[in-house]
């Protein structure tokens, strides 16, 4: 791996799980010092997801800097993918870096939001106070000088159509709802489990997601976990 590949502003982790290269902006976030320091963050929900796939692909967003990603591609099924989305540009570079220094070649990051449609967004990145948001950064319905123009895809074009989806993890602050209303060919097709940070609505639930079969059915960590099957 050539040092072009890796950003000037990240600080490489190694690590009993993999080598990781986190933002020196987002140090101070919960995951990259418990990564830092040797650890891994959500385990539960790591297990959730492999666990949960049944076979078939697994779909993660936000990457935030790959903290899951090597751990998934060494666990997941053979012939199988991971299809991870990172919207914060600096994330996402450090997400391929991991990828590239790791060897890995299952997992594919992309570099966007996860919309109803494919188009673009505005990305907060900074904090009211300057601060960086590093994996907290969230898309905002109104542009201002701590917003980015960033690039948004619904998973119905991002994903494959021969592709077996198994799960779906979404960490996308708050924006899980446009993100499964954008993966509703999947949902219809494949009904894959679902694991959420922030729960639909009951109303959206009840249009969208029951008339499929999903049922609450755990929790890992803090997120809601949803079955078809």
């Amino acid at each position: 791996m050539t040092d072009d590949k890796v950003p000037d502003n990240a600080v490489r982790h190694d690590t009993a799980f993999g080598t990781y290269f986190i933002p020196e902006s987002a140090m101070h976030r919960p995951a990259a010092k418990t990564v830092s320091n040797g650890g891994v963050w959500e385990p539960a929900t790591i297990l959730a997801m492999l666990m949960r796939a049944n076979g078939g692909d697994i779909i993660q967003a936000g990457a935030f800097f790959g903290d899951m990603l090597p751990i998934l591609s060494k666990t997941v099924l053979p012939g199988t993918m991971v299809w991870s989305f990172e919207p914060n540009f600096e994330n996402y570079q450090c997400a391929e870096a991991v990828l590239l220094h790791n060897g890995i070649s299952n997992v594919r990051v992309i570099f966007a939001g996860l919309a109803k449609e494919t188009g673009r967004g505005a990305l907060r990145i900074v904090g009211k106070d300057g601060v960086a948001l590093g994996g907290a950064s969230s898309f905002v319905y109104q542009a201002d000088v701590e917003t980015v123009d960033t690039p948004l895809v619904s998973l119905n074009e991002a994903i494959p159509k021969d592709r077996r989806v198994g799960v779906i993890q979404l960490d996308v602050e708050g924006f899980e709802t446009p993100a499964l209303a954008g993966a509703m060919d999947i949902l219809v097709r494949d009904r894959p489990d679902i694991i959420v940070e922030t729960e639909p609505t009951e109303d959206w639930f009840n249009r969208n997601l029951a008339p499929l079969g999903y049922k609450r059915s755990g929790r890992a960590n803090i997120n809601a976990v949803y079955s078809a099957r």
